[in-house]
């Protein structure tokens, strides 16, 4: 089985518990990553209040982190930073760990930083977390959307080469990515707001856009972002893929499960062991074609185009 997976926040929550990512009891580690094949994870640093007085230095430093744990394990993981990288990984048999950061904090108020992060090996960049930063507003920070210096990030990411990544964005921000942007973006985290009416996830409209410019959406298996008044299930989940095709296309959907930085998962898909169960889930509802889409090809497809 494969995979790719567009965000995680493992390195951050790593760092918080002292824990390594080679192994440990977080819901992922390289170990139980390589068991799952030859599979594509982004690592997404993000930074904790207390990290924003030198968001830039701290984002660097739990870089540097990360690139420590993965040069020193044992794993069949390597890191990657392109399209080539994972490629090369896979056809030697290894799994790929690229790099992402959640929060525009992390440039503070330098778009040459983008370039810095890119160098380090930077290939998503989440707009905002759920507060308001430099560069706009989250889906739980307020009213406004991209600040002018925000809009001006947007265009140095597509420069450099890095996806600029709607996820936590307002709505107002979200349309301003699209009156910006003249490469295809992502949402790496995020599910349908018709299935679950919260504004973390997306509308049908925006859905839409990401389909139409050939972008991408992962899948998150936060409890809160699948079923807002009950307990979810798995047959939730499989709603939420059902609806982003509907009104996407079957081309649109991927994982961004968001293990690592989400407090509960619908039961049997609490960490990155149950990849395996929610592969059938899908494929016994969809069939092989679309749990294969879901999981690998059309994420596959957007890397190798854009990457």
């Amino acid at each position: 089985m494969e995979f790719i997976d567009f965000h995680c926040d493992t390195v951050t929550t790593a760092i918080e518990r002292k824990a390594g990512i080679e192994k440990n009891d977080l819901d992922i580690d390289l170990k139980r990553l390589e068991a799952c094949g030859n599979c594509v994870q982004f690592f997404a640093v993000w930074l904790d209040d207390k990290y924003l007085d030198s968001p830039f230095k701290n984002t660097v430093k739990f870089i540097e982190f990360f690139k420590k744990e993965i040069g020193k394990t044992q794993c069949r993981i390597s890191s990657a930073e392109s399209y080539s990288d994972i490629i090369y990984n896979r056809n030697r048999g290894y799994g790929s760990a690229l790099l992402a950061v959640e929060g525009g904090e992390a440039i503070e108020n330098d778009l040459d930083n983008i370039h810095i992060l890119k160098e380090l090996g930077v290939r998503i960049f989440t707009l905002t977390w759920n507060r308001p930063n430099l560069l706009g507003c989250g889906a739980l920070g307020g009213e406004g959307g991209l600040t002018s210096f925000g809009k001006s990030a947007v265009s140095e990411l597509e420069k450099a080469g890095v996806f600029a990544d709607v996820s936590h964005l307002n709505d107002e921000g979200f349309w301003d990515v699209c009156r910006i942007s003249e490469k295809p973006f992502i949402a790496s985290h995020s599910n349908s707001r018709s299935i679950c009416p919260v504004p973390r996830n997306l509308t049908d409209d925006q859905i839409k856009e990401i389909s139409s410019r050939d972008g991408i959406i992962g899948l998150n298996l936060f409890s809160e972002f699948i079923r807002n008044d009950a307990e979810p299930s798995c047959e939730d989940v499989l709603r939420h893929i059902d609806h982003i095709i509907e009104v996407g296309g079957e081309d649109v959907i991927g994982l961004g499960r968001d293990y690592d930085g989400i407090l509960s998962a619908p039961k049997g898909l609490e960490n990155i062991d149950s990849s395996k169960f929610l592969y059938e889930l899908i494929e016994k509802r969809f069939g092989e074609s679309i749990a294969m889409k879901v999981f690998y090809s059309n994420a596959d497809r957007f890397l190798q185009k854009n990457l």
